[in-house]
């Protein structure tokens, strides 16, 4: 009985609402602060490559109508994701040139589509392959968003460059 009335103490529920305070406030200024680490402009791009005869049924259905093929030698499926890590968004005004995508050695690319956006709106212009290069079309992506496209190509993909001119970018970085 006693320990019950020592738990009710007005002083013992006076510290422990102050520590309960104290913790509430320290973990949304610990939040806020990591959310202010982050810069108000940050572009990143990765590339997922698969060898489409290895690829899974779950990275295979990444690809919509992905059409059947003769030759599937040497085919690669390509998950090219563009990500705005920071706060500010890219607006389209902001594209000097296009983002180009060029794979280097005898690669070919046999299909260029947009895959999927997340936290952002789709790109609506559809990519267009130049040879071995592949032409972003100015698109929005928010603050937090991500863009990705989706490539066939023969040949190996792993060897590539970026060439973009993006107002507040000096180069889109490697994600990681």
């Amino acid at each position: 009985m006693k320990s019950t009335e020592q738990l009710l103490n007005p002083l013992v529920l006076v510290i422990l609402l102050g520590l309960a305070v104290y913790v509430v406030v320290f973990l949304k200024a610990r939040k806020a602060k990591v959310t202010a680490l982050r810069a108000d402009y940050d572009f990143a791009y990765s590339c997922i490559i698969e060898s489409l005869a290895k690829a899974s049924a779950e990275f295979r259905g990444k690809f919509h109508d992905l059409p059947p093929f003769d030759d599937p030698t040497d085919l690669h499926l390509v998950r090219f994701g563009l990500f705005n890590i920071g706060h500010g968004a890219i607006e389209i005004d902001h594209y000097r040139r296009p983002i180009k995508l060029t794979f280097t050695g005898s690669v070919e690319i046999l299909s260029a589509t947009f895959g999927e956006a997340i936290k952002s709106p789709a790109a609506t212009a559809p990519p267009e392959i130049d040879g071995n290069s592949v032409i972003l079309a100015p698109f929005h992506i928010n603050g937090g968003g991500t863009v990705i496209f989706n490539l066939v190509v023969r040949g190996d993909p792993a060897r590539h460059v970026i060439d973009s001119n993006i107002d507040n970018f000096d180069e889109i970085r490697l994600f990681g």
